[in-house]
């Protein structure tokens, strides 16, 4: 028997009352391990409906032989799926560490000015994880996160549960970290543990023969990179972030992030997944590339082989975490939740930090430098206030600005917001996805595609009965798919999406067959 429209919509009035209310109907996603990118221009700027991703093809599995070059290189385990370097730290007595991505201990969920510190770490490093060779494989139990951070450079260091001696002794085989930046044109070897669409018992250690091209600065969704080497290299896929390039048996740089794959008319958002090159206009999206982490010098971050901050250690040892904000915002200067642009400074840090707005994206390194907050406004804290807050003042047209924010005297920990200006409005309303279960059921699901549909609001019934012009009638999407009965069908579905500034899409109207 079927449902019967009374019980289907009720079910969903259900669904929607039941879940309480988002403060941001635009949801934000997850950072995956892509990442390691948010809008203007819009991706939907091309007046044609926009291409599919291409497939990207992993590089060929690493030889067992090979083992005896790169056999440092192992397969992380922990908060995120990823590649990690053994680092050689000239102290086999010495806790063993490992080089990797910020992102990949964690930091992609907090704040992109936050810095980790000395963290108990979780998982597991896998060594030697090759082609048929998974008796051999050697698993490390972590033990600290030691570093991570995403403000500038994705870098991460982990510590496990084993001396560099000890590791050493087994086979694997650490490599230095170079102490000057690579030049451009230089020939690396980028070894990889991707799981992106890789099979499961494929999932090995890759091997990948690339160039490094042009340094630049890159912006994605909210973060900025700064002096990433771009590179040619195949296969970057998720699992990828964080493993080495290797030239002269040195790490050059880690893998961070690609948009390889990605058509270029939709790379325009600079979103995750899509990072643009930052230039003297504002940000070019350049297809088919991926980047590293400008990484020279940080050997000096072991002294005597135990890793350590400050001296010549490279790593920033500070950063300014309770400051928040940056987003996405349409012409009128509100997000997708009309909520307007703004700066926040909570209690637990910092009293008062100085605030500069306006600054061009290819200025971001003036954040740091005191002189930027000559005669800067401050915002402060009051003595029995959990927080506090400025507007931010946006341009009307598509592009990117950075807000700066720094505690006077401590200008080098400054914070960094990226906000977005979107003014253009996807050009195609929300797909429906249709699953037949069995014989008796249909599963409608209603796609989301962030940035562009993050929001949708819908309607559906029988066909003559459901006018798609009706918006009176529309409601919230919750991401809880609808079940019809084939008596249900055929029905009629009406959808609407917003963009991440709340800039609306055209209607889908979409009748259902059985």
């Amino acid at each position: 028997m079927g449902k019967g429209w009374g019980t289907i919509l009720a079910a969903a009035a259900v669904v929607v009352a039941g879940c309480a209310p988002s403060p941001d109907l635009r949801p934000q996603p997850t950072p995956s391990d892509t990442v390691p990118g948010t809008t203007a221009p819009s991706a939907t700027d091309s007046p044609s409906a926009p291409a599919e991703p291409e497939p990207v093809v992993p590089a060929p599995p690493l030889e067992a032989a090979e083992l005896a070059t790169y056999g440092g290189v192992a397969t992380l385990v922990v908060s995120a799926g990823c590649t990690g370097t053994l680092i050689e730290t000239g102290v086999d007595t010495a806790p063993a560490y490992l080089l990797t991505n910020g992102h990949c201990v964690g930091v992609d969920g907090m704040s992109a000015n936050d810095t980790l510190i000395d963290s108990e770490g979780q998982g597991e490093v896998r060594f030697f994880n090759v082609a048929g060779g998974a008796e051999k494989v050697l698993s490390v139990p972590v033990t600290r996160f030691e570093y991570g951070t995403m403000r500038g450079v994705d870098v991460g260091i982990v510590r496990v549960d084993s001396t560099l001696g000890e590791l050493r002794a087994a086979g694997a085989v650490p490599l230095k970290i170079a102490s000057e930046a690579p030049a451009e044109g230089t020939q690396v070897v980028n070894i990889a543990s991707p799981t992106q669409g890789v099979a499961a018992d494929q999932q090995v250690l890759r091997k990948g023969e690339c160039t490094l091209g042009a340094t630049v600065d890159l912006i994605e969704h909210k973060w900025l990179w700064l002096d990433a080497p771009r590179t040619d290299c195949p296969g970057v896929l998720g699992g990828s972030s964080g493993s080495p390039m290797i030239a002269d048996g040195e790490i050059v740089s880690i893998i961070n992030t690609t948009n390889t794959g990605v058509p270029a008319d939709r790379g325009a958002s600079c979103y995750l997944g899509k990072p643009c090159e930052i230039t003297a206009d504002g940000a070019e999206f350049v297809p088919n590339s991926s980047y590293g982490v400008d990484i020279a010098g940080m050997g000096a971050c072991f002294p005597d082989g135990t890793f350590a901050l400050g001296d010549d250690c490279p790593l920033a040892a500070g950063s300014l975490s309770r400051v928040g904000g940056g987003g996405i915002y349409g012409a009128d200067g509100t997000d997708g939740g009309d909520r307007p642009a703004e700066l926040t400074l909570e209690a637990g840090g910092a009293q008062a930090v100085a605030v500069v707005q306006g600054v061009p994206l290819k200025d971001a390194r003036t954040c740091t430098d005191p002189a930027t907050y000559d005669s800067a406004p401050m915002m402060t804290l009051e003595d029995g206030v959990e927080i506090a807050s400025t507007p931010v003042t946006l341009p009307t047209a598509n592009g990117f600005v950075l807000a700066c924010a720094a505690e006077p005297g401590n200008e080098e920990a400054a914070a960094r917001f990226v906000y977005s200006v979107d003014t253009v409005a996807p050009t195609e309303g929300p797909k429906l996805s249709q699953t037949p279960l069995g014989e008796d059921e249909l599963m409608i699901d209603p796609l989301f595609d962030i940035p562009d549909i993050a929001d949708i609001h819908l309607v559906f019934g029988p066909v003559d009965e459901t006018d798609c012009s009706d918006r009176s009638s529309y409601f919230p999407y919750r991401r809880q798919p609808l079940f019809f009965a084939p008596e249900d069908l055929p029905a009629r579905f009406c959808a609407v999406g917003f963009d991440m500034a709340g800039n609306e899409s055209p209607v889908t109207d979409q009748i259902v067959e059985r």
